[in-house]
């Protein structure tokens, strides 16, 4: 697993773009990656990689933030004209002061021969890496299918329940706001 900023690793940046477009188009979804606001890296404060030996980037996940105002946060968007909108924007504003950073573009390789535990790995970023790497206190996703809500939940992430999910990126799914606390992952881990 690598860590790197876009601008400092530009040819991981292409190729964990590259891979997170071959992975969304194959669900109809390619559309949810926003490729050309995204593809200059200047959104992006930190992503990081899943390469193998011989150097073929097979899964990543990205970090936006740490915010300074809760309209930078993409979950907005996502709640565009469906209810909980207002609710999701208060809940970053609220938790702005401490740090928030949000996850984006989480992918893995049909192609990695450790697929299953590469997915693991990856959903314990905010836990091992984000919160650290960033100095932030909040880390907060969206996911629209139920494994991978379920997924995140076994790593200290908490759903917030009183928002309605939201039907993004298509009708087929419903996107779910998940967060993760460092001051309640420090519980846990010291009980």
């Amino acid at each position: 697993m690598i860590a790197a900023v876009p601008s400092e690793a530009p040819e991981l940046w292409a190729a964990y773009l590259e891979g997170a477009m071959a992975s969304y188009r194959k669900f109809g979804v390619e559309n949810a990656l926003e490729l050309d606001e995204i593809r200059d890296g200047t959104s992006t404060s930190l992503f990081l990689v899943a390469v193998t030996p011989d150097g073929e980037v097979v899964g990543g996940v990205r970090a936006q933030g740490p915010y300074a105002v809760a309209e930078q946060a993409h979950a907005i968007q996502e709640w565009e004209g469906c209810e909980g909108q207002d609710d999701v924007r208060q809940m970053v504003a609220d938790r702005i002061a401490d740090g928030v950073v949000e996850m984006k573009t989480a992918w893995v390789s049909d192609r990695s021969p450790d697929r299953k535990a590469l997915t693991q790995a990856l959903a314990r970023i905010p836990l091992v890496a984000v919160l650290d790497l960033l100095d932030v206190r909040y880390v907060m996703a969206t996911a629209g299918t139920d494994p991978v809500i379920k997924l995140w939940l076994t790593t200290g992430g908490e759903i917030a329940t009183h928002i309605p999910t939201a039907p993004y990126p298509s009708d087929r799914y419903h996107a779910t706001l998940i967060w993760w606390d460092r001051e309640a992952l420090t519980d846990l881990q010291a009980a």
